[in-house]
């Protein structure tokens, strides 16, 4: 992360993050998983700098779907997420800990069958607790 003080306050940083979702209807299971990249912001609230906020927008999310019986799924999109908690120093520059997270995404993916062609969007909101690690 680059400090953009002195105080070591303010942080610019790339985020990674991946996510994954099965759900079941009884017969059927579906598989979500998710890969984001992107630039975050954090701001510490205390100056040990052990609890802060987080907020990032992933300039690249791709999404794969699958339900088990056909090929996956593929949706490209972008995504925004945020977060608050605590993390404590482990080892020099190795920090652990625990967020509260909110995480949204959009996907679009083009279909053409024939002649037609449409547009399928898809979208959707978590909010859970994390382990988190960052390097500073």
């Amino acid at each position: 992360m680059l400090g953009l003080d002195r105080k070591g306050q303010y942080f610019l940083g790339y985020h990674y993050g991946s996510n994954s979702m099965t759900t079941s209807n009884g017969t059927t299971t579906g598989t979500f998983t998710t890969t984001d990249l992107g630039p975050f912001f954090a701001i510490y609230l205390n100056r040990s700098r052990t609890f802060g906020l987080s907020f990032g927008y992933n300039l690249q999310s791709t999404a794969k779907y699958s339900d088990g019986s056909s090929t996956a799924q593929e949706w490209q999109g972008t995504s925004f997420h945020s977060g608050i908690g605590f993390e404590q120093e482990i080892s020099e520059g190795i920090w652990l800990g625990a967020k509260l997270t909110m995480y949204s995404m959009s996907y679009a993916r083009d279909i053409t069958l024939g002649a037609t062609s449409s547009t399928i969007a898809y979208s959707r909101q978590w909010i859970n607790p994390i382990l988190s690690m960052s390097f500073r």
